[in-house]
């Protein structure tokens, strides 16, 4: 029986700051993953080859404080993610900004055996030479479990970095690359992702519309 552990969000478009009080941004992206395509056999399982997937994902993050928010995404592979961000170094004019994350996600229809969920855990930094032009680099650790394991196969972990840029203010136009290593010590595996993705962010409410600044 073939299926794809792939099976956690590992897209990114995401910087230090967080959105700010009171507001938020609706995120759209298209991103192609070379995922790794398993064999499951009774006592093993094997990578037979590496696919490129298209995925499809809208997102969006809401500011719950000034330093902190919560998000929710899904793509077209069925998989979502409830996450919240709490910025730790600067603000939402800083230069230079670090936020730390926490989310939960999950699959439900992973060759019929049952939900598999995930938790993730990034970092995120970013450097932000004008307000409408930033960079980024967010490793992120994810533990992935669910009923398709067995109880001695243990838990595949991901472990690897998003990194990218965005252009525009309140309108933001990103390019993003993420690639990640993919290991289970139980069954043997031993694999990673590459994953390209472009996107847009628009961005609503808090100081800025207030302001009444541009795009």
């Amino acid at each position: 029986m073939l299926s794809f552990q792939h099976c956690a969000s590992v897209t990114g478009f995401n910087t230090g700051r967080t959105v700010g009080d009171d507001a938020g941004e609706v995120t759209a992206s298209l991103s192609f993953a070379n995922v790794p395509e398993f064999q499951e056999n009774e006592d093993v399982e094997e990578v037979l080859e590496e696919v490129v997937v298209p995925l499809f994902e809208l997102g969006a993050r809401y500011g719950v404080a000034e330093r902190i928010d919560v998000g929710l995404r899904f793509n077209s592979a069925l998989n979502f993610l409830v996450d919240t961000k709490i910025q730790l170094v600067g603000d939402q004019a800083s230069p230079f900004a670090v936020a730390v994350g926490a989310g939960l996600g999950g699959f439900g229809f992973i060759s019929g055996s049952g939900m598999m969920l995930n938790f993730q855990a990034p970092l995120y930094t970013s450097f932000h030479p004008s307000e409408k032009f930033a960079v980024y680099l967010s490793p992120r650790y994810i533990g992935q479990f669910g009923t398709n394991f067995e109880e001695t196969s243990g838990m595949l972990n991901y472990f690897g970095a998003n990194t990218g840029f965005e252009v525009g203010r309140k309108a933001r136009f990103g390019l993003d690359i993420g690639y990640f290593s993919l290991w289970n010590e139980a069954e043997g595996l031993n694999s990673d992702i590459l994953q390209l993705g472009i996107g847009v962010k628009f961005r609503f409410g808090g100081a800025e519309a207030e302001a009444g600044r541009g795009f």
